[in-house]
């Protein structure tokens, strides 16, 4: 995998070992300018009410990369599911600039992650075709996957659309 390589640049960094339950990330908290390393264990992503979207167990897998490499706030919660143990890096952006090896494997990730999602909208799009209810999955897919900037940020994503599709007034 593409991060199996990631931990072999944090021998010197400091590990922080989580208890199952344990939050290490919360939705919507700014972003601290720090994230974490997986070193063992599992973790889940949780996003608004405690939705389960994805699981992390791979070593050397980054956590809260999102929001140190955005500038925004944390974009989900992030919680162990079992003991585990994470490399804190305290200066997130400085050790990517200083290990661009561990920088592209962040990227890499990314564009996995991105690519996953566009084939997945793709594929929606297509099984909804002609169908009125199209734009409304679509819409809801994208609110699930995409977590808005905050207002400091210098652009916007999304629509102006009702948050919840189910509320949505027909106009």
């Amino acid at each position: 995998m593409i991060t199996s390589n990631v931990l072999q640049y944090c021998n010197n960094l400091p590990t922080h070992d989580f208890a199952a339950g344990e939050v290490l990330l919360t939705e919507g908290d700014p972003s601290s300018g720090r994230f974490f390393i997986l070193v063992s264990g599992v973790v889940d992503i949780l996003k608004e009410g405690g939705v389960s979207i994805s699981k992390i167990s791979e070593p050397g897998s980054p956590i809260g990369e999102m929001s140190l490499l955005v500038g925004t706030p944390v974009s989900a919660t992030v919680r162990a599911v079992t003991p585990t143990r994470c490399v804190v890096v305290e200066n997130g952006h400085g050790f990517l600039v200083q290990n661009p090896q561990v920088l592209l494997a962040v990227a890499q990730l990314l564009g996995q992650r991105l690519y996953a999602a566009t084939a997945y909208l793709a594929d929606i799009q297509r099984q909804y075709a002609g169908s009125q209810e199209s734009l409304k999955m679509v819409d809801t897919v994208l609110s699930s996957l995409i977590h808005k900037p905050s207002a400091a940020a210098d652009s916007e994503s999304g629509s102006d659309r009702e948050a919840d599709p189910n509320n949505a007034v027909d106009q």
